[in-house]
């Protein structure tokens, strides 16, 4: 949210108020406010009214529960078909296990995704592509999913230590790779 100071006729401290970028006039209540104060606000009681909202209608990952992974905008999910993974039409695996990411957080912050019917985990393989085939949550296996301000979210997992490199369809096969760059956005559906 931006805040932008709105001046008053005699141009007071006291008696300041702060536009929102909705266009909301805000009074500071304070002489001494201004919109660093908002930093030091009580983030229990004061931060609602600050703090931007997500699209209530956007599903954000976490730890403890189970999801269908979509390719943004499609019906297309993440899918296990005789234990290779590829994008499949969801509305043709309806209550399927096969389609089921289990979110779980390996303790460092990393996320991963489990699939409890095959007892395996998304990663990738030495090649770029894209797996569910491990064990273990291990280095292989962790994913970063990051808000794309268009809305969905890019997977993220680590390339060694530098860099991240995104989860993407690559074409209509529905095959799946990990890249440097590419442009697949995901949603994620509770189940």
């Amino acid at each position: 949210m931006m805040f932008s100071r709105k001046s008053t006729s005699d141009d007071d401290a006291s008696s300041a108020t702060f536009a929102t970028a909705s266009g909301e006039l805000t009074p500071t209540g304070t002489a001494a406010s201004s919109p660093l104060d908002l930093l030091d606000a009580d983030p229990m009681t004061d931060a609602s009214s600050i703090a931007p909202t997500l699209d209530s209608a956007e599903v954000v990952p976490w730890p403890g529960k189970s999801y269908l992974i979509l390719q943004r905008g499609t019906t297309h999910a993440m899918t296990l078909v005789n234990g290779k993974l590829q994008m499949q039409d969801a509305i043709d695996f309806v209550g399927s296990v096969d389609n089921r990411w289990q979110c779980v957080e390996n303790g460092h912050g990393y996320f991963g995704f489990y699939n409890g019917h095959a007892m395996t985990y998304l990663g990738h393989d030495n090649k770029g592509n894209v797996v569910a085939s491990a064990k273990k949550l291990h280095g292989w296996e962790l994913i970063t999913p990051r808000r794309h301000p268009e809305g969905g979210y890019q997977l993220l997992s680590p390339h060694w230590a530098e860099e991240l490199h995104s989860i993407n369809v690559v074409d209509s096969t529905g095959a799946l790779v990990r890249s440097s760059h590419g442009n697949t956005l995901w949603e994620f559906q509770v189940v």
